[in-house]
């Protein structure tokens, strides 16, 4: 059984790397400037989310429903376009 925790959380279907449009990607290429794995990019995403609380950037965030939240308080929530 393969391991999925290890592959880009940017892989997409048909071996596209989602973070570059048309990008043949494996999925577990650690030179890839882009390769993280889902606990990677949610670590990453979640510190950016701390130091944005700790500047009171999140008070007027137009790009969520619920801006600020960390991947440990809720599910993946879809990104709002405006």
């Amino acid at each position: 059984m393969k391991d999925d925790s290890n592959l880009c959380y940017f892989l997409r279907a048909h071996k596209i790397c989602g973070a570059l449009s048309g990008t043949a990607c494996d999925g577990a290429n650690l030179n890839c400037k882009f390769y993280k794995t889902e606990k990677m990019f949610l670590d990453a995403r979640d510190s950016t989310i701390q130091r944005c609380r700790e500047r009171g950037k999140c008070i007027d965030c137009k790009y969520r429903p619920v801006p600020c939240k960390l991947s440990s308080e809720t599910q993946k929530e879809e990104f709002v376009t405006v």
